[in-house]
């Protein structure tokens, strides 16, 4: 069997150590698609039209930019956590069992690739379920809309 890959096995750990980080990529609802990181450091760059920064927000955008929320979803972005899910599958193929990784890091808890990929894709399908206790879903943020499941009754006012 054969891998093309861009990056060896030691980078590749490297590179995971920050994806599955929960002060980074990971969070409690798939990857994020920039690091929360930048929370407390935004990216800047100098240039003749002025400074232009980017940060990490959590939730709704603070910007109209890449459409505002219509196109552009925010922190955790659908197809770059499945993108990415399937990347550690394929790895998974070529390394199996064998390599193990912490998820999320510094947990202790050792998983394969596989293992990894199935985990974020639970957090992802989480974004969408309906909290118990408040009858939201996480993906609405604080918006009333769309909050209960369609089979409930919802009382009209």
């Amino acid at each position: 069997m054969r891998l093309l890959s861009c990056c060896s096995e030691e980078r590749l750990r490297t590179i995971l150590k920050y994806v599955f980080d929960e002060e980074e990529f990971l969070s409690p609802y798939g990857l994020r698609s920039l690091s929360k990181y930048h929370e407390k450091h935004p990216f800047s760059v100098d240039l003749e039209t002025g400074t232009h920064s980017v940060s990490y927000v959590s939730g709704e955008s603070e910007s109209p930019m890449f459409g505002g929320n219509s196109n552009w979803r925010g922190p955790i972005w659908l197809p770059t956590n499945d993108l990415l899910t399937e990347a550690l599958e394929r790895y998974h193929h070529f390394y199996g069992d064998d390599f193990q990784i912490a998820f999320p890091t510094g947990s202790g808890n050792l998983v394969n690739l596989k293992e990894a990929a199935r985990q974020i894709s639970e957090r992802v399908v989480s974004l969408f379920a309906v909290d118990p206790d408040s009858g939201k879903r996480p993906a609405h943020g604080r918006s009333d809309i769309a909050g209960k499941p369609s089979h409930q009754k919802v009382e009209k006012s």
